[in-house]
């Protein structure tokens, strides 16, 4: 970054960089959305907003997370502070002052384009199962399925339920590697999805037995 010349902004952009790179790797977060949090914390180093040391750390959570909801990338309040053990009233204070610095509206993460990514980061191309997820999801969230859930789990498990009863053949691990969760998340929420998707479709499908059917699938909505 070429436009941060002053020595005081160059040793905070490191600072900051070495407290992003370390709370990315805890929470999991893609390289694309570390590299926007990076260009936004330029972008207020080049601002009239002076940063002060201590509040670096902060930063560097609070650009995190609105660089995760700009890419429509699932990372919680919740998650953050379970994950980091940091304290909250400043994580929301830096949060509040970069959306300002940034002229940045908040953004909530849509599960339609969350469910559309992650089935093309694992190379579904059964449209008719991509559809069937697509049902699945539109019927729970109209249901309330999704208030309180984190939204990786819940595509996760989604996903899950689809290529069982579509005989698609993925993994739990592969499906949960694309989700950034464990596989433990996977099987809970397949538990309450494969409910759903059996009532709506009348297919049943089990975590150790993949359906025989691959007839063409309905939901009824």
């Amino acid at each position: 970054h070429d436009s941060i010349t002053g020595e005081r902004e160059r040793k905070l952009l490191d600072t900051f960089q070495s407290y992003l790179n370390n709370y990315a790797y805890r929470l999991g977060v893609p390289y694309y959305v570390k590299e926007t949090a990076i260009n936004y914390f330029v972008r207020i180093l080049e601002g009239d907003k002076k940063v002060y040391p201590e509040n670096v750390k902060y930063f560097a959570i609070a650009l995190l997370y609105i660089a995760a909801r700009e890419h429509n990338y699932p990372l919680s309040y919740k998650t953050i502070r379970k994950t980091l053990h940091i304290e909250s009233e400043k994580i929301m204070r830096a949060i509040r002052t970069s959306y300002e610095i940034l002229h940045i509206k908040p953004r909530q993460v849509d599960p339609r384009i969350y469910l559309q990514q992650i089935i093309e980061k694992l190379h579904i191309n059964d449209f008719e199962a991509a559809q069937a997820a697509r049902n699945l999801l539109k019927v729970a969230e109209e249901r309330g399925m999704l208030a309180g859930k984190d939204v990786r789990g819940v595509i996760g498990g989604i996903i899950y339920v689809i290529v069982k009863a579509f005989a698609i053949r993925k993994t739990q691990r592969e499906i949960a590697r694309a989700c950034g969760i464990t596989e433990v998340t996977i099987r809970n929420r397949f538990l309450e999805f494969a409910k759903l998707f059996e009532e709506l479709t009348g297919i049943k499908v089990e975590l150790r037995k993949k359906s025989k059917r691959r007839s063409r699938v309905k939901v009824r909505v």
